[in-house]
């Protein structure tokens, strides 16, 4: 907890296939923090089935994901607990995505990258039993969500760039524990 009593925001983002998820969902269960978990991919399947209903497109579903976990990110932190949210914020310049992010941004989280090698995306990709059926990613995706620049967010001094391609699950766990510990001297 902050000095003004707010809890931390980690905004965990990265190429396809990073392992996003599974570390954000393992790092939040493991803190000696009270921390909660926010998927914008989840939360923007609930809300894909207002597709099938013909409400809402894939396009408005995901703005629309990012400004609900926003609001549930700051009524969590706003409590006092800490709250790890995981999506796909590349920094590139893509009118879709243009402002997607914004209310997030305005709560000034900590932004981890995880940026394993291609290789290693694919590689995990295709090992991953969940990834089957239409939960499939296909190769294609990843090879594009890794042309996205995510180095750039080595410039944001609120943010952190990990080659994860080397690690375990549990290693990338612990090493990131480390450095949120570590860049919390520099948070506001």
């Amino acid at each position: 907890m902050s000095a003004n009593g707010r809890g931390q925001l980690i905004f965990l983002t990265g190429p396809a296939a990073s392992g996003k998820t599974r570390t954000g969902m393992l790092w939040s269960l493991q803190r000696a923090t009270p921390t909660f978990f926010l998927d914008w991919d989840q939360v923007a399947n609930v809300l894909l089935v207002e597709e099938a209903l013909h409400t809402l497109t894939v396009s408005a579903a995901y703005r629309r994901s990012a400004q609900v976990c926003a609001a549930l990110a700051k009524s969590i932190t706003d409590e006092g607990n800490d709250c790890i949210l995981v999506g796909s914020w590349a920094l590139d310049p893509n009118p879709d995505w243009e402002g997607q992010w914004s209310d997030v941004r305005e709560l000034d989280p900590l932004v981890v990258v995880l940026h394993p090698s291609l290789e290693t995306c694919l590689e995990r990709n295709r090992a991953d039993a969940s990834r089957r059926g239409r939960f499939a990613v296909p190769e294609a995706h990843i090879k594009g969500s890794h042309r996205l620049d995510w180095g750039s967010w080595s410039k944001d001094p609120r943010a952190l760039v990990v080659d994860t391609s080397a690690l375990g699950l549990e290693e990338v766990v612990s090493m990131l524990e480390q450095l949120v510990q570590e860049a919390r001297p520099f948070q506001r």
